[in-house]
């Protein structure tokens, strides 16, 4: 029996209007990643990694497209996504700086000092 992609992105776009006009965020973003792979997605700064992703969890809407999770849809299912995968936004010092602040929960408080970034 072949198992199909637990995520399948096809032709994805993301454009946000702005006061200067249109800004493409995302532009014919394709992959697949099939049940139990370890997938990365790396590329520079304002490449729509993070805006690809708010998609894929049903945080953003995809202005065009196709995006499958697990079978759902997540643009019209992100509560019933939501039980199922799980997302964390953040940049490395705020990581840091929550860990070390006191307000974070136990398992994530170090006793080594915050890094100087």
């Amino acid at each position: 029996m072949s198992v199909g992609p637990i995520i399948e992105v096809a032709e994805l776009r993301k454009e946000f209007r702005t006061r200067r006009g249109p800004v493409t965020a995302v532009a014919g973003v394709n992959f697949q990643a099939a049940a139990g792979a370890f997938v990365g997605y790396a590329g520079p700064n304002g490449a729509g990694k993070s805006t690809t992703i708010k998609m894929m969890s049903g945080l953003l809407v995809p202005t065009s497209g196709r995006v499958v999770v697990d079978g759902l849809v997540p643009s019209r299912e992100r509560r019933r996504l939501a039980r199922r995968i799980g997302v964390v936004f953040g940049q490395r010092t705020r990581i840091f700086a929550t860990a070390h602040s006191g307000t974070a929960p136990g398992w994530m408080r170090s006793p080594t000092p915050t890094p100087r970034l």
